[in-house]
C-alpha cells in the first residue's frame, strides 16, 4: 500500500468511514487510523507497534491522494504485513478508494 486515492471526500471523513467499518471486524482490534487534512496515520498494534504515515494532497475531484511519507514496521509485523494490508486495502476499496 503506497498510494490511496479517493474522490468526493476528504481524508478525515474517509478515515471515519474506514474506522466505522473496522469496528465490526477482527482487524479493528489491531489496526487504527487517524487523519488530518494533510496526513493519515495507520497504526498496527499486536506483538509490537507499527505506523505508516501518508501525506495527503487535495485532488480536482474534491477528493485526495495520499502517498506514503514514512514507515516504522515492528520486526514481528513483517511476516503479517501483506495480509493485514491486504485486508485493510479491501475495506478501503469497498469504501471507494483506489489503492496501489
Amino acid at each position: 500500500m503506497k498510494t490511496i486515492s479517493v474522490s468526493g471526500t476528504d481524508p478525515v471523513t474517509f478515515v471515519q468511514k474506514v474506522t466505522a467499518s473496522l469496528s465490526t471486524r477482527e482487524l479493528g482490534k489491531i489496526v487504527s487510523l487517524s487523519a488530518t487534512l494533510k496526513e493519515i496515520k495507520v497504526n498496527f498494534s499486536k506483538l509490537g507497534s507499527s505506523e505508516i504515515v501518508f501525506s495527503c494532497v487535495a485532488t480536482p475531484e474534491n477528493g485526495f491522494r495520499a502517498d506514503v511519507k514514512s514507515e516504522k514496521i515492528a520486526f514481528a509485523h513483517k511476516i503479517f504485513r501483506s495480509d493485514v494490508e491486504g485486508k485493510l486495502e479491501r475495506i478501503m476499496t469497498k469504501l471507494g478508494a483506489v489503492v496501489s
